[in-house]
């Protein structure tokens, strides 16, 4: 019976044993490792051409980059060297830095990472615009996109936007009153380049249309690929062939977009992502919203050699689209895309290897 009982005993301390390892497995040493990274998704950066740029030394110093996001988590191990020159939360009005989503993270982690990172050396402004239960609301995009110009953003980076169609647009993207496209105008016209996500509605419940604040004609709207070139099936299309006249306010002519603002501009990589999230630890992400930094981050590269193209350098509107017709004639026409644009498309993808010699010359 004693030799029962102690065969019993050592039985029971074996399953605890178990239990704990398989505990330790699982919650525990994932905290244990979260500072070594994992590979990054190598394919993206290769085949926007941001590694090119990269090894001859282009890193993006020099230059300030404003993201609107839903924040920054400093203490990640890709962002502890960030040069953030300012920040501003429009949600809960913390005056520290902090994300309680880690979407801005990720977005800052792939444009300025220490080893994630498109551009590493610019400088960062970053707006908390964007609450994670509720979204982001036209008056706090507007809000940080103005934050962003009065701090000396030459670049603002977003990687949000909300559904377009409203009764009030239905002939342009935006009426004349609408703040945001104020703001938009004004950054546009400082010279400072705007880039945003296309949006995720891509697929059988796509409303046509690219999101707000992506419609706004200069803005370089970015939709999402995979590794294989293919569109992303939530990819959001342009609308670009006009829209219903609007009756109620006597507007006939429908509005229609020409080069180089047709939409989306371009496309980069959107589908599994590795990129920093919150408490040191990476995620692989799909979206829009992770084909922005590349594009942000690759522009970051170019002006940061090119310093004529940065904001106190440049002259204004007109720069904006010599950069844009240049990313027109330089993006990369892939398979499956109409030419010379495409609604889901746009004129192709993002080469930032040949956007720097065609702008160099």
């Amino acid at each position: 019976m004693r030799q029962f009982l102690k065969k019993r005993m050592w039985t029971i301390v074996i399953a605890v044993l178990i239990v704990v390892l398989i505990a330790v497995l699982i919650y525990i040493l994932p905290y244990l490792i979260v500072e070594i990274p994992p590979e990054r998704s190598e394919w993206a950066y290769e085949d926007v051409q941001v590694t090119k740029l990269n090894d001859r030394g282009l890193y993006g110093k020099g230059v300030t980059v404003g993201i609107i996001d839903t924040g920054i988590d400093l203490s990640h191990p890709e962002l502890e060297h960030v040069d953030l020159i300012a920040w501003r939360d429009l949600i809960n009005r913390e005056a520290e830095p902090y994300d309680d989503d880690g979407h801005g993270t990720a977005m800052a982690g792939i444009i300025a990472g220490s080893s994630f990172g498109v551009a590493p050396d610019v400088s960062l402004i970053v707006v908390k615009a964007i609450d994670p239960l509720t979204g982001a609301t036209d008056t706090n995009i507007y809000t940080a996109i103005r934050f962003c110009i009065q701090e000396g953003a030459d670049i603002i980076s977003m990687s949000l936007g909300r559904d377009e169609m409203r009764i009030e647009h239905l002939t342009s993207p935006w009426n004349d009153d609408n703040n945001l496209k104020r703001v938009c105008d004004e950054a546009t016209e400082k010279g400072i380049f705007l880039v945003a996500a296309a949006g995720n509605d891509g697929g059988e419940n796509d409303d046509g249309e690219v999101s707000v604040p992506g419609v706004h004609d200069k803005t370089i709207t970015v939709g999402a690929v995979d590794s294989d070139m293919n569109i992303a099936s939530f990819s959001s299309e342009g609308n670009n062939d006009g829209k219903v006249p609007n009756i109620l306010q006597k507007t006939w002519d429908p509005w229609e977009r020409h080069d180089p603002d047709k939409k989306p501009e371009l496309v980069g990589p959107g589908v599994g992502i590795v990129a920093p999230t919150l408490k040191g630890k990476y995620s692989k992400l799909d979206g829009t919203s992770l084909a922005v930094p590349f594009v942000s981050g690759g522009l970051a590269l170019i002006i940061g050699d090119l310093t004529q193209y940065q904001h106190e350098n440049n002259s204004g509107e007109a720069d904006v689209d010599k950069v844009k017709n240049t990313l027109m004639s330089t993006s990369k026409k892939l398979s499956n895309q109409e030419r010379p644009h495409d609604d889901n498309y746009g004129y192709g993808l993002f080469q930032a290897y040949e956007l720097y010699k065609a702008l160099k010359e």
